[in-house]
Protein backbone atom coordinates (compact mmCIF):
# COMPACT_ATOMS: atom_id res chain seq x y z
CA UNK A 1 0.00 0.00 0.00
CA UNK A 2 3.12 2.16 0.37
CA UNK A 3 2.98 2.93 -3.20
CA UNK A 4 -1.00 3.41 -3.30
CA UNK A 5 -0.22 5.95 -0.86
CA UNK A 6 2.37 7.89 -2.44
CA UNK A 7 0.46 8.17 -5.85
CA UNK A 8 -2.68 9.31 -3.96
CA UNK A 9 -0.34 12.23 -2.50
CA UNK A 10 1.40 12.81 -6.07
CA UNK A 11 -2.08 13.10 -7.58
CA UNK A 12 -3.82 15.01 -4.62
CA UNK A 13 -3.41 18.26 -6.26
CA UNK A 14 -4.32 17.54 -9.63
CA UNK A 15 -7.90 16.01 -8.20
CA UNK A 16 -8.15 18.99 -5.77
CA UNK A 17 -8.10 20.76 -8.85
CA UNK A 18 -11.60 20.75 -10.37
CA UNK A 19 -14.64 22.43 -8.42
CA UNK A 20 -17.73 21.52 -10.75
CA UNK A 21 -19.08 18.72 -12.80
CA UNK A 22 -21.88 19.56 -15.89
CA UNK A 23 -24.53 16.80 -15.22
CA UNK A 24 -25.33 15.03 -18.55
CA UNK A 25 -28.11 16.34 -20.56
CA UNK A 26 -28.40 19.67 -17.78
CA UNK A 27 -28.03 23.69 -18.69
CA UNK A 28 -25.19 24.78 -17.54
CA UNK A 29 -22.86 23.77 -14.97
CA UNK A 30 -24.14 22.50 -11.51
CA UNK A 31 -21.07 23.45 -8.49
CA UNK A 32 -20.25 20.04 -6.41
CA UNK A 33 -18.19 20.32 -3.75
CA UNK A 34 -15.24 17.24 -4.31
CA UNK A 35 -14.83 14.99 -1.56
CA UNK A 36 -11.28 13.57 -1.07
CA UNK A 37 -12.43 11.38 1.76
CA UNK A 38 -14.93 9.35 -0.62
CA UNK A 39 -12.77 9.30 -3.13
CA UNK A 40 -9.59 7.71 -0.82
CA UNK A 41 -11.94 5.55 1.37
CA UNK A 42 -13.49 3.97 -2.09
CA UNK A 43 -9.51 3.51 -3.60
CA UNK A 44 -8.21 1.75 -0.06
CA UNK A 45 -11.90 -0.26 -0.85
CA UNK A 46 -11.08 -1.56 -4.22
CA UNK A 47 -7.18 -1.82 -2.92
CA UNK A 48 -8.11 -4.80 -0.89
CA UNK A 49 -8.61 -6.71 -3.93
CA UNK A 50 -4.96 -7.38 -3.91
CA UNK A 51 -2.39 -6.97 -6.84
CA UNK A 52 -4.35 -6.65 -9.68
CA UNK A 53 -5.99 -3.91 -8.43
CA UNK A 54 -3.04 -1.68 -7.06
CA UNK A 55 -1.61 -2.13 -10.18
CA UNK A 56 -4.35 -0.31 -11.79
CA UNK A 57 -4.83 2.53 -9.27
CA UNK A 58 -0.83 3.52 -8.94
CA UNK A 59 -1.24 4.00 -13.22
CA UNK A 60 -4.09 5.81 -12.54
CA UNK A 61 -2.87 8.24 -10.03
CA UNK A 62 0.59 8.36 -12.31
CA UNK A 63 -1.25 9.62 -15.30
CA UNK A 64 -2.64 11.98 -13.01
CA UNK A 65 -6.57 12.22 -14.04
CA UNK A 66 -8.87 14.13 -12.10
CA UNK A 67 -11.80 12.61 -10.72
CA UNK A 68 -14.72 15.52 -11.48
CA UNK A 69 -17.63 14.38 -9.00
CA UNK A 70 -21.48 13.93 -9.85
CA UNK A 71 -24.63 15.82 -8.71
CA UNK A 72 -26.94 13.97 -6.53
CA UNK A 73 -29.19 12.02 -8.63
CA UNK A 74 -26.68 12.32 -11.77
CA UNK A 75 -25.52 8.36 -12.57
CA UNK A 76 -22.96 8.36 -15.41
CA UNK A 77 -19.88 7.32 -13.98
CA UNK A 78 -17.64 6.86 -16.88
CA UNK A 79 -14.08 8.03 -18.05
CA UNK A 80 -14.68 10.76 -20.86
CA UNK A 81 -11.97 10.66 -23.30
CA UNK A 82 -12.26 13.89 -25.09
CA UNK A 83 -11.88 15.24 -21.68
CA UNK A 84 -9.73 13.02 -20.04
CA UNK A 85 -11.35 13.02 -16.61
CA UNK A 86 -13.25 10.61 -14.43
CA UNK A 87 -16.74 11.52 -13.48
CA UNK A 88 -18.05 9.26 -10.41
CA UNK A 89 -21.03 9.27 -7.98
CA UNK A 90 -20.18 8.60 -5.15
CA UNK A 91 -23.43 7.71 -3.78
CA UNK A 92 -24.78 5.78 -7.19
CA UNK A 93 -25.09 1.87 -6.59
CA UNK A 94 -25.71 -0.33 -9.14
CA UNK A 95 -28.44 -2.64 -9.16
CA UNK A 96 -28.37 -6.16 -10.33
CA UNK A 97 -30.81 -9.02 -11.03
CA UNK A 98 -28.76 -11.64 -9.34
CA UNK A 99 -27.51 -11.82 -5.66
CA UNK A 100 -23.94 -13.58 -5.98
CA UNK A 101 -22.76 -10.52 -3.44
CA UNK A 102 -22.59 -11.76 0.01
CA UNK A 103 -21.59 -8.50 1.53
CA UNK A 104 -23.95 -6.12 -0.13
CA UNK A 105 -26.68 -8.02 -1.37
CA UNK A 106 -27.87 -6.99 -5.20
CA UNK A 107 -25.43 -3.81 -5.56
CA UNK A 108 -22.36 -3.07 -6.80
CA UNK A 109 -20.57 -0.05 -4.93
CA UNK A 110 -19.68 2.91 -6.44
CA UNK A 111 -16.47 1.96 -5.29
CA UNK A 112 -16.50 -0.64 -8.05
CA UNK A 113 -17.94 1.71 -10.25
CA UNK A 114 -15.03 4.21 -9.56
CA UNK A 115 -12.81 1.32 -10.23
CA UNK A 116 -14.13 0.80 -13.89
CA UNK A 117 -13.86 4.12 -14.40
CA UNK A 118 -10.49 4.09 -13.66
CA UNK A 119 -9.51 1.25 -15.70
CA UNK A 120 -11.08 2.80 -18.98
CA UNK A 121 -8.78 5.71 -17.94
CA UNK A 122 -5.22 3.73 -18.18
CA UNK A 123 -6.16 1.71 -21.04
CA UNK A 124 -6.88 5.13 -22.84
CA UNK A 125 -3.68 6.57 -21.77
CA UNK A 126 -1.93 3.37 -22.77
CA UNK A 127 -3.42 3.79 -26.59
CA UNK A 128 -6.54 5.81 -27.18
CA UNK A 129 -6.66 4.60 -30.78
CA UNK A 130 -7.08 0.54 -29.00
CA UNK A 131 -9.30 2.21 -26.38
CA UNK A 132 -11.57 3.86 -29.56
CA UNK A 133 -11.22 0.25 -30.95
CA UNK A 134 -12.43 -1.39 -27.95
CA UNK A 135 -15.23 1.03 -27.06
CA UNK A 136 -16.64 1.13 -30.85
CA UNK A 137 -16.75 -3.03 -31.56
CA UNK A 138 -20.19 -4.63 -29.98
CA UNK A 139 -20.03 -7.42 -27.91
CA UNK A 140 -22.53 -10.34 -26.93
CA UNK A 141 -24.26 -8.94 -23.82
CA UNK A 142 -21.66 -6.03 -23.08
CA UNK A 143 -22.38 -2.56 -24.80
CA UNK A 144 -19.14 -3.06 -26.27
CA UNK A 145 -15.98 -5.25 -25.97
CA UNK A 146 -13.71 -2.71 -23.49
CA UNK A 147 -17.25 -2.96 -21.37
CA UNK A 148 -16.47 -6.79 -21.54
CA UNK A 149 -12.74 -6.04 -20.59
CA UNK A 150 -13.46 -4.32 -17.79
CA UNK A 151 -16.11 -6.35 -16.31
CA UNK A 152 -15.98 -9.89 -17.38
CA UNK A 153 -12.84 -10.23 -19.20
CA UNK A 154 -11.46 -11.19 -22.72
CA UNK A 155 -10.18 -14.72 -23.80
CA UNK A 156 -7.99 -15.28 -26.79
CA UNK A 157 -11.64 -16.50 -28.66
CA UNK A 158 -13.10 -12.87 -28.13
CA UNK A 159 -10.46 -10.57 -27.60
CA UNK A 160 -9.23 -8.53 -31.15
CA UNK A 161 -5.70 -8.81 -32.43
CA UNK A 162 -3.61 -5.26 -33.77
CA UNK A 163 -0.89 -2.55 -32.86
CA UNK A 164 -3.16 -0.56 -31.50
CA UNK A 165 -5.40 -2.70 -29.13
CA UNK A 166 -1.98 -4.94 -27.78
CA UNK A 167 -0.80 -2.48 -24.99
CA UNK A 168 -4.28 -2.20 -23.79
CA UNK A 169 -4.23 -6.30 -23.90
CA UNK A 170 -1.09 -7.24 -22.64
CA UNK A 171 -2.05 -5.85 -19.29
CA UNK A 172 -3.29 -8.29 -17.78
CA UNK A 173 -4.69 -6.49 -14.74
CA UNK A 174 -7.56 -4.77 -15.84
CA UNK A 175 -8.57 -8.19 -17.75
CA UNK A 176 -11.89 -8.49 -15.81
CA UNK A 177 -10.92 -6.84 -12.72
CA UNK A 178 -14.81 -5.94 -11.85
CA UNK A 179 -15.89 -8.78 -11.15
CA UNK A 180 -12.33 -10.21 -10.05
CA UNK A 181 -12.84 -7.51 -7.73
CA UNK A 182 -16.86 -8.49 -6.67
CA UNK A 183 -15.97 -11.84 -6.08
CA UNK A 184 -13.09 -11.17 -3.54
CA UNK A 185 -15.54 -8.19 -1.36
CA UNK A 186 -18.59 -10.29 -2.09
CA UNK A 187 -20.32 -7.99 -4.18
CA UNK A 188 -22.24 -9.18 -7.39
CA UNK A 189 -20.61 -10.65 -10.17
CA UNK A 190 -21.92 -9.64 -13.79
CA UNK A 191 -22.16 -11.52 -16.92
CA UNK A 192 -23.58 -8.66 -19.01
CA UNK A 193 -24.53 -4.80 -18.68
CA UNK A 194 -27.29 -4.90 -20.37
CA UNK A 195 -31.02 -3.66 -18.71
CA UNK A 196 -33.55 -5.88 -19.53
CA UNK A 197 -36.95 -5.07 -17.98
CA UNK A 198 -39.98 -7.20 -17.66
CA UNK A 199 -42.85 -5.42 -15.87
CA UNK A 200 -40.72 -2.67 -15.50
CA UNK A 201 -38.29 -4.54 -13.30
CA UNK A 202 -34.83 -5.97 -13.98
CA UNK A 203 -35.08 -9.04 -14.68
CA UNK A 204 -31.29 -10.08 -16.08
CA UNK A 205 -28.51 -7.56 -16.36
CA UNK A 206 -28.43 -3.96 -14.38
CA UNK A 207 -30.07 -0.59 -13.46
CA UNK A 208 -28.52 2.25 -11.32
CA UNK A 209 -29.62 3.64 -8.02
CA UNK A 210 -28.61 6.13 -6.05
CA UNK A 211 -28.55 5.52 -1.59
CA UNK A 212 -27.53 7.93 0.90
CA UNK A 213 -25.70 5.68 2.97
CA UNK A 214 -24.89 2.76 0.58
CA UNK A 215 -23.51 -0.35 2.47
CA UNK A 216 -20.62 -0.97 0.60
CA UNK A 217 -18.18 1.41 3.18
CA UNK A 218 -18.73 -1.30 5.90
CA UNK A 219 -17.13 -4.06 4.26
Amino acid sequence: MAGLAAGAEAGERQLEAPAAADAPGSKGAQLVPIDMDAIYVALAYDAKVGPKAHAIIQQFFDNKVPILPLPKGIVSDRFDPKLNVVFWNSTAALQTASDSGAGTGKYISPALMLLDAISDSVAYARSPAGFARLSATPAPHFDSLEQQRIISGLNSQTQPAGADVDPILNDPNANGLENAAASALGEPVRTNDILVLQGMKAVEGVTFMTAPDPTWHKN
